[in-house]
């Protein structure tokens, strides 16, 4: 298939979508990603939201992130793509072992020798975060948590902090990356301001 109509296949607003996509963390991945566009446009999927994360890890940062570009797809800030274009010592990542740590300077570092100015411009004009009226209810899209592209919420995340940063996004739905780990969380309730707090 050629770019222009793999272009044409991802080409209707996540708000008009029939089968929304949603992608994160690409991570200089170009093959993964070309993979995942393919599998996408397999089971007619119309449209495409990715949670960040263009960068990192991988070897092909400028053409991973002109990919996305180039197909249009609507784009939040991931915490990779924030500490690269705003020339940050590390991308605030969480690691859990200090060999993980180590390795993952080394690869923010290669990233940052290697990303052109032009991606690292476009990284830098990234919106914190994306909302869609869909039919099903406003979806919010975020990378990490509605308060920071670095903070981690998992699935084993304690249900008030879930339920806070679901409510504080203002949304329905609201879908994130980071993790590296899918999942779905129901939650139910509403948060009331207390008339008697002290001022």
């Amino acid at each position: 298939m050629t770019t222009s109509s793999t272009a044409h296949a991802f080409a209707t607003p996540p708000a008009q979508a029939r089968r929304l996509g949603i992608i994160s963390c690409i991570h200089g991945n170009l093959e993964a990603l070309e993979s995942v566009l393919a599998d996408l446009r397999a089971r007619d999927v119309d449209s495409l939201l990715c949670l960040g994360d263009l960068v990192g890890y991988g070897p092909f940062p400028d053409e991973s992130t002109s990919r996305i570009r180039e197909l249009g797809v609507p784009t939040v800030l991931g915490c990779w793509d924030e500490g690269i274009a705003e020339e940050n010592e590390n991308c605030g990542c969480t690691f859990v072992t200090q060999e993980e740590g180590q390795l993952g300077a080394m690869a923010f570092l290669w990233t940052t020798l290697h990303v052109s100015e032009e991606t690292k411009s476009y990284l830098g004009t990234l919106p914190m975060s994306l909302a869609f009226d869909l039919p099903c209810g406003r979806l919010v899209a975020v990378h990490g948590s509605p308060a920071s592209t670095s903070e981690y919420l998992m699935e084993s995340t304690h249900e008030l902090v879930l339920f806070e940063r679901a409510a504080s996004a203002g949304g329905d739905l609201l879908v994130c990356g980071h993790t590296h780990v899918p999942y779905v969380k129901h939650l139910a309730g509403a948060l009331a301001e207390d008339r008697h707090q002290r001022r």
